[in-house]
Parts: C-alpha cells; sequence; structure tokens
C-alpha cells in the first residue's frame, strides 16, 4: 500500500513540475528564413513551338510569348535559428519590364520589353536565336524574417529559322486561277 502510495505521490510531483516548467519558460519566437528557393523558370511559346527550330519568312511579325514563373523559400526558425515548424514556397513578382528581348538577326517593331513581343524576322535566311532575359522584382524581407528573396536573372533562348522564298513569274489563266513559279534560295 505504501508503495502506491509513493508512486501516487511521485506521479504528482512528475506532472506539478511539468506545469510548473511550462508557465515558467519563455514563449519560443518564430519567423522565416527566406532564400531564393528554386531559380526563376521560363519557357518561350509561339505559334508552331512545336518545330524547333520555328521556321518563319523573311521580315515574317511573330509573336513571341514567355511564359515564367519565381517561387522563393522560407522556414520557420528560433531565436537560434534552428528550424521549429513549417516551410514552404511564396511566388515572388515578375514584373512586364523586368523581361528584357534581344535576337540574333530581325527586330522588335513595338519595343522589345514585356511577356509578349513581336520580333520581325531577319531579312536574310538562316538560323536566328530569340532571347529573353529575366529578372525578379524581390519581395522585402521584413524584422524579424531574415534572409533575401532575390533570385539572379535568367536567359531563355528559343530559335527560329528564317527561310526565304521570292517568286519569280506570276500569271492569270483565268479569273479564278493564279499560277506562279518560285525558287527556295535555302535550299
Amino acid at each position: 500500500m505504501e508503495c502506491v502510495k509513493m508512486r501516487g505521490v511521485l506521479i504528482g510531483l512528475s506532472v506539478f513540475c511539468w506545469a510548473l516548467v511550462l508557465v515558467v519558460s519563455p514563449a519560443v519566437a518564430v519567423h522565416k528564413r527566406w532564400d531564393p528557393g528554386p531559380a526563376i523558370w521560363g519557357n518561350i511559346t509561339e505559334p508552331g513551338a512545336n518545330e524547333n527550330p520555328v521556321v518563319t519568312m523573311d521580315g515574317q511579325d511573330v509573336t513571341h510569348t514567355v511564359q515564367d514563373n519565381d517561387w522563393d523559400h522560407w522556414i520557420d526558425v528560433d531565436d537560434e535559428g534552428h528550424p521549429v515548424g513549417e516551410e514552404g514556397l511564396a511566388a515572388d513578382e515578375l514584373p512586364e519590364d523586368k523581361h528584357t528581348w534581344t535576337a540574333s538577326g530581325g527586330s522588335f517593331p513595338n519595343g522589345n520589353v514585356g511577356r509578349s513581343v513581336v520580333w520581325r524576322s531577319a531579312e536574310n535566311a538562316g538560323n536566328y536565336t530569340v532571347s529573353v532575359q529575366i529578372d525578379d522584382l524581390p519581395l522585402p524581407v521584413l524584422p524579424p524574417d531574415e534572409g533575401n528573396r532575390n533570385d539572379g536573372p535568367i536567359t531563355v533562348n528559343h530559335n527560329a529559322a528564317v527561310a526565304s522564298l521570292t517568286v519569280k513569274e506570276l500569271s492569270f489563266k483565268s479569273d479564278h486561277q493564279m499560277y506562279y513559279n518560285s525558287a527556295d534560295h535555302d535550299g
């Protein structure tokens, strides 16, 4: 019987001590530690983009659009920097003016900034590269959070082939039929 009482007292004391620790211990401060996470991702699309390279005629206007995203990583940490809970990803901003296009030939008649641009293909037949540099506008990390959300810029390339076709002779056999003789200078 005394053993049971003794055990009961010990159990009661351990519960009391545990409750006292919870009341007396200060709360652990938790904040987020940020890092850029996965790199910015981008992919250029245009009509016929399933072909590589996409073939266009010389001087033709072709709309190029980039699909992109930027996910930054965070993790909950305590004041000593130890992970203490959740972690996840949050989207960062990729504004229109952080998309700058270049090409190894041709031009951008409506400007070269934005998610979608018109590329006027080169006047000469050949293979060209259309590229877009994408940068983020990192959201600020405010105290008590720490780290940064700034990814470095990336460049996405797209191959384009320009063909040239010259009409040598054009004749009409009737009001509804047209015949032409052409030459493909590219082979």
